[in-house]
């Protein structure tokens, strides 16, 4: 049997085939651990090129209660602009015809077109260096990030309008006024207390392999609710800032699409 998938995130985001070649030990950590295999030893792998696009093929041998089975894993870019084909086959070890047709019909895999990924697309702006995949699912119009934004600090970069009450999520990328996460929340801190807003003690949130500092802050009175949550990180030596600008009916909207942001924002370059 052959199964095929299409994944773009492995608890780090998968832009290409690439992505996952080069944290192979979590992806394959992650599949055997579901299939309750702790017994799996990686064997023979190499670049291949299979319906015309880039690829990785991987041999893996395992020891499943005594017998011995052979994976093959194929990584394989598609039409889309992030993600990865993931073509998998299992083969007794010892079953040499069952080996050939197995790897005949890898070898016949073809695709066909873009794989219709449901209320997922990818953003990449390479003037600020910034991409990311995030979900429209539950935005209102499925909403799109806006290049030509200005934000709360006065600097230049993305945003997403949730709702007309003015709750949105908005994104810095990479720039010479902030050289570390630390730098964004003194430019944000003195707006919000302005604004009589209490700020939040700083946490952390590991999201797409990157550790994040982030701070949520509040404006409550009997009248008016907002909330916003900061969240800063470096990444291969780039600081970029995720922020929400939120009203209670909103803010969990907000959160959901800031989430899918910092859990797969990288560079371009």
């Amino acid at each position: 049997a052959i199964y095929t998938d299409f994944t773009w995130n492995i608890s780090v985001p998968v832009y290409s085939h690439q992505d996952i070649v080069e944290n192979e030990d979590v992806y394959f950590s992650q599949y055997f651990s579901g299939e309750g295999i702790t017994d799996y030893t990686l064997q023979s792998g190499g670049d291949i090129v299979l319906s015309g696009h880039n690829g990785f093929g991987r041999q893996v041998d395992t020891n499943e209660g005594g017998q011995a089975y052979t994976y093959y894993f194929i990584f394989l870019d598609g039409e889309n602009d992030f993600g990865s084909y993931v073509v998998i086959s299992k083969v007794r070890k010892d079953d040499s015809a069952g080996t050939e047709e197995v790897l005949n019909a890898l070898d016949s895999f073809t695709i066909l077109g873009e794989v219709s990924v449901s209320g997922y697309t990818s953003y990449q702006n390479e003037p600020y260096n910034i991409r990311f995949i995030y979900t429209t699912n539950d935005v209102p119009g499925g909403s799109a990030f806006d290049d030509n934004a200005t934000y709360y600090m006065g600097l230049p970069g993305l945003t997403m309008t949730i709702a007309d009450d003015g709750t949105v999520v908005e994104v810095i990328p990479p720039n010479s006024t902030i050289s570390m996460p630390e730098d964004a929340f003194e430019k944000i801190n003195p707006y919000y207390t302005g604004y009589g807003m209490t700020v939040g003690e700083t946490e952390t949130i590991d999201a797409g392999g990157i550790t994040w500092t982030a701070k949520m802050s509040t404006y409550d009175d009997e009248t008016l609710y907002r909330e916003s949550i900061v969240a800063s990180a470096t990444i291969n030596g780039y600081v970029f800032t995720v922020l929400t600008w939120a009203t209670k009916e909103n803010s969990e909207t907000a959160n959901r699409v800031l989430w899918e942001v910092i859990r797969s924002i990288r560079p371009c370059y």
